[in-house]
């Protein structure tokens, strides 16, 4: 077999392609950078840095990067983080309904008000569905007390509600 960037005879039995590194670095590296900002430009706002060895090109750019975001993007992260946990557990019980619409438990999750949690009214873990007809908001202390009991006093259930024949 030959070399693909040389031509040369392939000696070593565990080489398939290229005769040594050297050839399989050279034939792959194209010279183009993959990731990010070329060499020398600030991350920030694209102008030259001074330094190749910094990442921004001044103080002004180097404290936005570090600038808290601000609450609506807070609030946008915790929505996309609480529905990827919802998500996971849906997964990790194999519970998610397929009649279920996808978008309307996102935006659930979205309107979800300040101090409250989703809660699952059937827990997930004793047979509840990922359905938007089984989620509910509740205080953080009450779903954290609820743990994966039934409330009857939040919700009544019935042997209907339930599927129970």
């Amino acid at each position: 077999m030959q070399c693909k960037k040389c031509n040369s005879l392939i000696t070593s039995t565990f080489a398939k392609i290229f005769c040594s590194r050297s050839c399989s670095v050279s034939y792959n590296n194209t010279g183009k950078r993959k990731h990010g900002q070329p060499p020398g430009v600030c991350t920030i706002c694209g102008s030259p840095k001074f330094s190749a060895a910094r990442k921004f090109c001044s103080r002004i750019c180097s404290g936005v990067s570090r600038k808290k975001p601000d609450e609506h993007t807070r609030a946008m992260a915790r929505a996309r983080n609480a529905q990827a946990q919802s998500k996971y557990r849906a997964k990790k019980y194999r519970v998610l309904d397929p009649s279920a619409n996808k978008e309307k438990i996102l935006e659930f999750y979205k309107n979800r008000p300040e101090g409250y949690e989703v809660d699952h009214i059937i827990p997930l873990s004793r047979g509840g569905k990922h359905h938007e007809s089984t989620l509910q908001y509740l205080l953080k202390e009450e779903n954290r007390k609820k743990n994966n009991h039934f409330v009857a006093k939040l919700q009544v259930l019935t042997c209907i509600d339930l599927d129970i024949e």
